[in-house]
């Protein structure tokens, strides 16, 4: 390296014709500035993405268009630039009723927030406890999203990072796979997506959140979202009327008195998929805010009520139940198909009139 290079910085005598390293905190806030281009979206491009979806009403619509937009809120504040922390001191400027799609949003943004920082995407559930512990669902849900995203086609990579999780929520990120494929195709992609061949229990997970995109897809039409689910392959049917039911129960909650007519619309032979994916809605919905869930929840009968608070109680026992056995394989669908069990040797939620 000659002195004058030297002088202008041109070279790195390490790198033959390379550039003069650049201070630490300067590729700090370059590479900060280039994954926030790189993974932000403005929320004005979900209105392209659901232009054409066959909601059934313009209330119903606008209710896919602000969950959609306030998980980007979520997102995008992490994948800007904050942390854990400040978003959850954020959430305060969001209605109560949208904070856990917010969160599940935040949680997306931990990919490009650990590309930011470089702390690698193993510190994913620590940095979900420090943001919202009372998501835990929605938090692996959006982890999903981000994976299938950035390891798109990668099922090996995905698999590894799922590996690594807690057992009992970590193929929830085949839920957000799932949901997202769904969602961004209008319902109209029905094979699994960033699986390896014969994975099974991911592809159970997968075809859940399928099955909850397309309540977003047909959002206040059960009936057309089962015709829907009934189009995937047989053994994932029951999945994806799983997923229905689960996006039901939380994304409606503040209208629950149209929750009858929504389990009257699915077929008689899978309402105990819908019922278990019901249970699972509210469990998670009471779980990010149990005042909020109690009181959506004044407009129904006090049987129904008592229906409901049941069912979660089933989510809780079945959990620890397998908890106590200490068997963790397959622990998520062995968690489902327990609940389903209970749902087809009880009574109806709303028995037929």
């Amino acid at each position: 390296m000659t002195q004058s290079s030297r002088q202008q910085g041109c070279t790195d005598s390490r790198i033959a014709g390379g550039r003069a390293p650049l201070p630490r905190t300067r590729i700090a806030r370059l590479r900060a500035r280039a994954v926030a281009r790189l993974t932000t979206r403005d929320p004005q491009f979900l209105r392209r993405v659901t232009t054409d979806f066959p909601f059934a009403d313009e209330a119903a619509a606008q209710r896919t268009v602000d969950i959609a937009t306030t998980f980007l809120v979520g997102y995008n504040l992490i994948a800007g630039g904050a942390d854990a922390p400040a978003a959850r001191d954020r959430a305060t400027e969001v209605p109560r009723f949208f904070r856990p799609f917010y969160f599940e949003g935040a949680a997306m943004g931990f990919g490009p927030f650990a590309l930011r920082t470089g702390g690698g995407l193993g510190g994913f559930e620590d940095f979900a406890r420090a943001l919202s512990p009372a998501t835990v669902y929605q938090n692996y849900v959006g982890f999903g999203w981000w994976l299938g995203t950035f390891y798109r086609g990668r099922a090996g990579r995905v698999a590894r990072v799922v590996a690594e999780l807690d057992p009992r929520y970590g193929l929830l990120c085949y839920e957000g796979i799932g949901f997202r494929q769904g969602f961004m195709s209008g319902g109209r992609r029905t094979r699994p997506t960033d699986i390896r061949r014969g994975d099974v229990p991911a592809t159970h997970v997968w075809y859940q959140g399928y099955g909850r995109s397309l309540w977003f897809v047909h959002m206040g039409d059960t009936a057309a979202a089962a015709r829907s689910a009934l189009r995937v392959p047989e053994p994932y049917v029951g999945d994806c009327i799983s997923g229905l039911g689960t996006g039901v129960a939380f994304s409606w909650l503040d209208r629950a008195a149209d929750y009858a007519r929504f389990y009257q619309a699915v077929p008689e032979r899978f309402r105990a998929e819908f019922d278990q994916g019901l249970s699972f809605g509210w469990e998670a919905r009471q779980l990010a805010d149990r005042e909020l869930f109690d009181a959506s929840l004044r407009c129904l009968p006090a049987p129904v009520v008592a229906d409901v608070d049941e069912r979660v109680g089933d989510v809780h026992e079945v959990r620890d139940a397998l908890v106590a056995a200490g068997d963790h394989t397959d622990f998520y669908n062995a968690w489902r198909r327990g609940v389903v069990r209970r749902r087809r040797s009880g009574k109806p939620l709303f028995p037929a009139r």
